[in-house]
């Protein structure tokens, strides 16, 4: 009977821990995708209001674009470390409130991310259009980031976070830790400028995703065979299946989830985001182009881009909680697990950038008829809208997330008793 007790025990033991992890698997999908959206959004209604404030109702040129995004990179970089700092001793804690905090100090690091990912976006659009103005501003930051990071001070103070001893100095020290989600970009930029000349060689539809799938398979391929040499040889940490870590965190993201070789991480940083955006392309490539018939996203309805956002996120969802049980299981490997992590994150930001567009044409669509005043005023509304649906649907997940955990604990302590008395009686 005992034995039997142990085994039933184990069994629900196991099935705990398999439902909490999916249910984690689920909170931080969730969490990340409205990160992404909510870094858009911040950015977005600032340069609203900057370019309001800059030239009315005229558009910016490419230098002033440059200067706007610059001002919101600024203080989005002090805004930021300060959030998170104060609102770090929050965590674990599941008032409405609290709750709130703490998400917030966790997508800080990534509205970082995505407010210097823009300015990257504006610098390119003003350095030029040809290859070479492309390389040149992604080796220039390269070397920049590598520079700071390779300074001692770094280094002690990333590992003072990852200890939970970090002070608001340490997370000004670190800032750049961000700039995976730049280097990313703009090295995207300059591994994708060939796609785009192939790609106006025939003006077909069917032509571009075709040559946007072949670039994917062979860029995907090569850069998770990278990856896994890398992590294999020190890059980062090794995977595990414990319930608490079994996905990452939303600020690995901003490259905080390892403090062992810095160059290593920046790399496998900035390669997952190349594999990322090849994912995405090829899904917008086939969603817009092939299926709604339209030359990019914004030349699409934002109806359109609404149904493109559900299917997206529905088949994404899915697949990465298949994907996330199979990095769980025992024969899953550590190559696999990094391939793994690798499509999970594309989904991610796929998903994100899905909804992404679709914020930027309904908001285009809502302010095209009215005043620069009234557009700043719409776009901080929206703002407010989105950051407040993420805030209950963030508690309701940790909520559930919480309930679930107990309950099942509850099912393990009832069956032990239960069988304890029963043998017992015996």
């Amino acid at each position: 009977m005992r034995r039997t007790v142990k085994r039933l025990a184990g069994v629900v033991t196991k099935d705990l821990k398999d439902k909490l992890n999916h249910q984690s698997h689920i909170s931080v999908f969730q969490q990340k995708v409205l990160a992404v959206l909510l870094g858009e959004v911040l950015s977005s209604t600032v340069y609203e209001a900057l370019s309001v404030a800059m030239a009315g109702s005229d558009a910016l040129t490419n230098a002033q674009a440059l200067i706007a995004r610059s001002i919101y990179a600024v203080a989005i970089s002090v805004y930021s470390p300060v959030m998170s700092w104060l609102l770090s001793n929050t965590h674990g804690k599941y008032a409405f409130m609290a709750t709130v905090a703490s998400n917030h100090a966790n997508i800080c690091p990534v509205l970082l991310a995505w407010g210097w990912k823009n300015w990257a976006a504006a610098l390119d659009t003003w350095a030029g259009a040809e290859l070479w103005d492309e390389i040149v501003v992604a080796v220039v930051l390269t070397l920049l980031v590598v520079a700071v990071q390779a300074m001692p001070c770094y280094s002690k103070s990333k590992a003072k976070i990852l200890a939970g001893e970090g002070t608001l100095v340490t997370r000004f020290l670190v800032l750049l830790s961000s700039f995976g989600l730049t280097l990313g970009y703009v090295w995207n930029t300059v591994a994708t400028y060939a796609v785009g000349k192939v790609q106006k060689l025939e003006s077909s539809y069917h032509f571009d995703f075709l040559i946007q799938g072949v670039y994917t398979i062979i860029i995907g391929t090569a850069i998770t065979v990278i990856i896994v040499q890398l992590k294999k040889h020190g890059g980062g940490p090794a995977p595990t299946s414990d319930v608490e870590a079994q996905v990452e965190k939303v600020a690995a993201w901003t490259g905080l989830d390892a403090v062992a070789s810095n160059l290593k991480s920046l790399v496998c940083t900035v390669l997952s985001f190349i594999y990322g955006w090849g994912l995405l392309d090829t899904s917008d490539d086939f969603g817009f182009g092939i299926m709604f018939q339209c030359s990019s996203y914004s030349a699409c309805s934002y109806q359109s881009n609404f149904v493109y956002a559900m299917i997206v996120t529905g088949a994404f969802a899915q697949g990465s909680a298949i994907l996330n049980r199979c990095k769980q299981s025992e024969a899953c490997g550590p190559a696999l697990s990094q391939a793994i992590s690798l499509q999970t994150n594309a989904m991610v930001l796929t998903v994100g950038w899905a909804w992404m567009n679709f914020y930027s044409t309904f908001m285009s669509d809502a302010t095209k008829t009215v005043g620069p005043g009234m557009s700043v005023l719409l776009y901080f509304t929206c703002m407010l809208v989105i950051f407040m649906f993420n805030s209950l649907s963030n508690f309701v997940l940790a909520m559930a997330e919480t309930g679930h955990a107990k309950a099942l604990k509850e099912a393990i302590v009832e069956l032990v008793s239960g069988g304890a008395a029963t043998e017992a009686e015996v």
